[in-house]
């Protein structure tokens, strides 16, 4: 079966991974460099922030997040040598206020416990029980022992452009052909099929299936059918600070504001949730709050470097649920697009029941309410 996959977000390089994995001949197309928008940008966090605060349809695509990139990083590392770097941090959440949800969520979860850090307990030292970690911003220790705080230790990352790095060099050592700066300006049409897509140099690009996993730009493209998908853009700027190795031991997290230390060093500082349109500008005014929320997690950050800013365009859709299935008017056009701010944390499972759907097998979990007939609305006559 010869598939073509549209865009290269982790979404697409995972459906398109795991197609090929099954047999079937894929070409993938993307209309910049692939990996280079939202899943580039994002933190990397492998679980959405504030797992509570979800529906179990999203939480089915993200259990086993965590299980799936510990598997992946051993793959790539033998097939392509590049360590995606998966890190079990932990994350600690001060000020929580909905904390008692939030453990009684984590006591479903066996490999995911979660502590409740009272206040003036001790940060500052390991805990037997809850395996604190050091801070070596000694004030940073002595602010968080003055709030109670949540810490959930199996809380894991993944170094997200090194993962998109090292899933384009497998995806062309498995034999997927991937084609960059190629834009889709038209479908061509018979009946309930596609036949073709049609790029911005007039190539036609003909398969038996074709799928969809253009992220944020997936209704503009999806529209050219004769339909819509329930997915618009919002905008997250993030910033990038250049510390020492260990500087800061776990991920924190008080709000919408979240810390990321690396292995090496580098602390990733997020997010801003703007409704801008198409618009990936940075703006002096969202770097300004993120970095006055930044301090107010860990003061000491004003003396680290300062070293990027960037946005990135996220595909929001209703409640945070993806659609992944089969257009109500192709047969032969699928979707896999709209997980909002869990694209990494979903792909490994929204690209596996895509497959699963596509080629007949038994899902892993309830397809129904992702099916595009559900998120769908045909385009009205004008």
């Amino acid at each position: 079966m010869n598939i073509i996959v549209i865009g290269a977000g982790i979404s697409g390089m995972m459906t398109a991974l795991t197609l090929r994995q099954a047999g079937c001949q894929v070409t993938l197309l993307d209309k910049g460099q692939p990996g280079n928008e939202a899943s580039w940008a994002g933190g990397g966090i492998l679980s959405p922030l504030y797992p509570w605060r979800y529906g179990k349809e999203v939480l089915a695509l993200t259990q086993h997040a965590r299980h799936s990139y510990l598997h992946l990083q051993q793959q790539l590392l033998e097939t392509t040598g590049q360590d995606i770097e998966v890190t079990t941090s932990g994350m600690l959440m001060p000020e929580l206020p909905d904390i008692d949800q939030a453990l009684d969520w984590h006591a479903t979860q066996p490999d995911n416990p979660a502590y409740r850090i009272p206040a003036n307990g001790d940060v500052k030292h390991s805990s037997k029980q809850s395996h604190l970690p050091r801070f070596k911003p000694l004030s940073v220790a002595a602010a968080l022992n003055a709030q109670e705080a949540l810490w959930a230790p199996a809380t894991a990352q993944v170094r997200n452009p090194r993962l998109l790095k090292a899933m384009q060099a497998e995806l062309m050592r498995c034999g997927v052909t991937v084609i960059a700066h190629t834009a889709i300006e038209h479908w061509t049409l018979s009946a309930d099929r596609i036949t073709s897509v049609v790029d911005q140099h007039g190539n036609s690009w003909q398969a038996d299936q074709f799928v969809l996993c253009a992220g944020a730009w997936s209704d503009l493209l999806i529209r050219m059918t004769g339909v819509t998908l329930p997915i618009r853009p919002i905008k997250g700027q993030m910033l990038r600070f250049e510390g020492p190795a260990d500087w800061l031991p776990c991920m924190l997290m008080r709000g919408i504001t979240y810390l990321i230390p690396r292995r090496d060093g580098q602390i990733i500082c997020g997010s801003t949730l703007e409704d801008t349109g198409f618009d990936a500008a940075i703006t002096e005014g969202a770097g300004q709050s993120l970095y006055a929320k930044a301090l107010e997690l860990v003061p000491e950050l004003q003396t680290l470097r300062l070293a990027q800013q960037w946005a990135g365009l996220r595909p929001a859709s209703p409640a945070g649920i993806p659609t992944i299935g089969r257009s109500p008017r192709h047969n032969n056009l699928w979707i896999n697009a709209g997980h909002f701010r869990n694209g990494l944390v979903m792909a490994p499972a929204a690209a596996q029941l895509l497959r699963q759907q596509l080629l007949g097998e038994m899902p892993l979990c309830d397809p129904a309410p992702y099916q595009p007939a559900e998120t769908f609305a045909p385009q009205s006559a004008s």
